[in-house]
C-alpha cells in the first residue's frame, strides 16, 4: 500500500467490493496482503515470545473481523481500510490477553510500570505481565478515542502498524508536524492515564 497507485486501486476495489464483487475482494486481499503481514510481524514484535497467535493468524483473524463483519460499506480508501485492519488486529491481541486472564486462577495482578504498558512484555516466563499490559493500554485507548480520536489513531499507527510521523500523516491527511504533534499529545495522555492505573 505504499505507492499513490495502490492508493486509487484500494479504492476503486473498495467501492466493488461495497457492491458484494467478490472478485473484487479476492484482488483487495491479494494487493495488501503483504504490507499487512508485515504489519502483524511489527505488532507481534510486541507481544511475549511464547505468544500462541502468529502473524499470519493474526492478519487472518483481523482480515475476517474486518470483511466479515459488516464494516465494509464505511471503508472509502485507503486510510480507512489501513485503520480498520490495525484495529483489528489490536482487538484480536485484546482478546487474547482477556482470554488468558480470565484462564489464571488467583495470583491478583501483576504490578507494572507505565513503560511495561506502553512497551508490552516479551518475555516468554510473563505471559500474565504481557496480558495485563495490554488490558491496561487497550483500556487507557478506549478512554483516549473518546477525547480524542486523531491522537489515539496516530498512536495505534505508531505503536501497532510502526509507522513513522511522516506515514501516519499522509493516512490522517495532515502535515507532518501535526502528525508529530499528534503523537506527543496521545503519549503524554497515555502515559499520565496508565500511570493512574497501574499505580491504583
Amino acid at each position: 500500500m505504499p505507492q499513490e497507485a495502490s492508493s486509487e486501486a484500494i479504492t476503486v476495489l473498495l467501492e466493488r467490493v461495497a457492491t458484494g464483487d467478490d472478485r473484487a475482494e479476492s484482488k483487495l486481499v491479494e494487493l495488501v496482503y503483504d504490507d499487512l503481514r508485515r504489519r502483524a510481524y511489527g505488532m507481534m514484535r510486541r507481544e511475549r515470545a511464547n505468544h500462541t497467535l502468529q502473524p499470519t493468524a493474526l492478519v487472518n483473524e483481523a482480515y475476517l473481523r474486518v470483511f466479515r463483519g459488516g464494516n465494509l460499506p464505511k471503508l472509502e480508501d485507503r486510510r480507512h481500510l489501513f485503520n480498520a485492519v490495525v484495529r483489528a488486529m489490536h482487538n484480536v491481541l485484546t482478546d487474547h490477553a482477556r482470554s488468558r486472564r480470565a484462564q489464571k486462577r488467583g495470583g491478583g495482578r501483576p504490578s507494572l510500570s507505565v513503560d511495561q504498558v506502553l512497551q508490552g512484555s516479551s518475555e516468554p516466563a510473563a505471559p500474565d505481565v504481557a496480558a495485563e499490559c495490554a488490558l491496561l493500554l487497550d483500556a487507557a485507548l478506549d478512554e483516549l478515542r473518546r477525547l480524542n480520536a486523531r491522537h489515539c489513531e496516530a498512536f495505534m499507527l505508531q505503536h501497532y502498524a510502526g509507522l513513522g510521523p511522516a506515514q501516519i500523516a499522509e493516512l490522517l491527511g495532515v502535515s507532518e508536524r501535526t502528525a508529530a504533534s499528534d503523537l506527543r499529545m496521545a503519549m503524554a495522555w497515555l502515559r499520565g492515564r496508565i500511570g493512574q492505573s497501574a499505580d491504583g
